[in-house]
């Protein structure tokens, strides 16, 4: 590598590190943070028949299922009193856990640890503690060995059920532009990989469809303006989109993030590639590049392909202060804007949300869809 080479190399680095250090920061904080606008639901009641079974540097919680709940938040302290911290199993936007049973494997041999469970509304109502169960990992043997062994019959001959693919319906992944990228990181082609990684996901796994962030960024050149007016360019995501067609998956369109020059502050972003997650400044022109990628889309494409197997969501996860730098009414008209522009195309191709961390703001947004 040249020395011009490395001091590039040496600058991405950094500001790689400056991006994953921003993003550690940021992503625990919500949006709607002291917002009188979002009044949480009611409490529901603590989940019974909290069980903790220590097992080699893990404890495996289970407990009875509360009706009403999107998931439940797992509590850990220090004594039976107290104090209960939320556990923080490293998900940081997301600490909510869908269902039991529930494995902690952040704690060590050794520690003894009290854990009670809260049942969730919404991810902004906390229900109440369950009564607290005590509970430490066991210890390994020697070498690493666990202290009691546990020997696994498996008869293959026999049907117990269908192996059930929750995976199936949709995978994550990162902007699709990087299938177009033909640069490398560690010595290893960036878009030849993530076409290999797509492909697999479909052919091997029997995933139907991708979604992934920033189909409008600014490295696909969508959206720019010249003169004053609005310039609409779709054939990078024409590349993009026929190459993961190719692959046998479909997309899910999340219509994000907003492109420079129409976004209200430019200077608000995430992730290394600066990401833009700012509102509009012009909201009849958000709306009507929307109107027209989604025309493009369904003239490009066909109807029956875009409607039946397609979908199309609103942005991404705006009750993150990370994501969203807007206030939840401007996400709510964000969605209205967007939803409008979408169905004006054709009523019945498909636009969910809102694409919200821990299901929040699901009970805001049809009091506003009703309204």
């Amino acid at each position: 590598m040249t020395p011009e080479g490395r001091r590039t190399a040496q600058a991405d680095d950094v500001l790689a590190g400056q991006a994953r250090a921003d993003w550690a920061d940021r992503v625990g904080r919500r949006t709607d943070a002291g917002s009188a606008s979002l009044e949480p639901l009611p409490t529901l009641p603590a989940p019974a028949g909290l069980r903790a079974r220590p097992g080699v540097g893990q404890v495996t919680l289970d407990w009875e299922p509360v009706e009403g709940a999107i998931g439940y938040l797992v509590h850990r302290g220090a004594a039976a009193n107290g104090r209960f911290e939320p556990l923080d199993h490293l998900g940081r936007d997301v600490l909510a856990v869908p269902h039991p049973p529930y494995a902690d494997t952040t704690c060590r041999p050794g520690e003894q640890w009290w854990y009670a469970v809260a049942a969730l509304a919404d991810v902004r109502s906390v229900g109440d503690l369950s009564p607290p169960v005590p509970a430490g990992p066991l210890a390994a043997g020697p070498a690493g060995v666990a202290s009691a062994m546990v020997a696994i019959n498996v008869d293959a001959g026999t049907v117990v059920g269908p192996v059930h693919r929750p995976w199936r319906p949709m995978i994550g992944s990162e902007h699709l532009s990087y299938l177009l990228s033909e640069d490398s990181t560690g010595g290893r082609p960036i878009g030849a990989e993530l076409t290999e990684a797509l492909r697999i996901a479909a052919t091997e796994l029997g995933v139907r469809t991708v979604r992934a962030h920033a189909i409008l960024g600014d490295d696909l050149g969508v959206y720019r303006e010249l003169d004053g007016g609005p310039v609409y360019d779709f054939s990078g995501v024409d590349r993009v989109y026929d190459l993961v067609l190719s692959l046998g998956l479909r997309p899910i369109v999340e219509l994000s993030f907003m492109p420079h020059d129409l976004a209200a502050d430019p200077t608000a972003t995430v992730f290394a590639y600066g990401a833009i997650i700012s509102p509009p400044r012009d909201w009849d022109r958000w709306g009507e590049l929307i109107r027209a990628f989604t025309a493009h889309l369904v003239e490009r494409y066909g109807l029956a392909e875009v409607r039946d197997h397609w979908g199309f969501e609103v942005w991404n996860e705006p009750n993150l202060e990370v994501f969203w730098s807007g206030t939840p009414a401007e996400y709510l008209r964000l969605y209205e804007v967007t939803a409008r522009a979408v169905k004006s195309v054709h009523p019945s191709l498909r636009l969910g949300g809102p694409a919200t961390a821990a299901a929040g703001w699901v009970e805001e947004l049809l009091d506003y869809a009703e309204g």
